[in-house]
């Protein structure tokens, strides 16, 4: 098996690409930076950050973004970040309320 690239630039992608699939669900859910910064422990500034793709999400942040989101893990993610994560890793799912 083979582990996918850790490189810092594919890091940087996926935060950008998760960043941008949470900025879609706050907009159709009608939710700030400030109400999902507070809901995830965070100040807004550094959502923002996170947001833009200028910080890292932890599985922690993801947790909490998908509990304040009322979504799965999984819908966390943007389509071009599913398309590249391997097989083993996308038959996991988690619902709301599961973790």
């Amino acid at each position: 098996m083979t582990m996918p690239d850790v490189s810092s630039a594919n890091r940087t992608d996926a935060d950008t690409l998760i960043g941008e699939r949470i900025h879609q669900l706050m907009f159709r859910r009608r939710v700030t930076q400030t109400q999902l910064a507070a809901e995830m422990l965070l100040t807004q500034s550094a959502l923002s950050k996170k947001l833009r793709g200028n910080s890292k999400w932890s599985v922690t942040d993801l947790i909490y973004a998908a509990q304040a989101l009322d979504v799965g893990l999984m819908d966390l993610m943007h389509e071009d970040l599913l398309a590249v994560l391997p097989a083993q890793v996308k038959w996991v799912y988690l619902a709301p309320g599961a973790y």
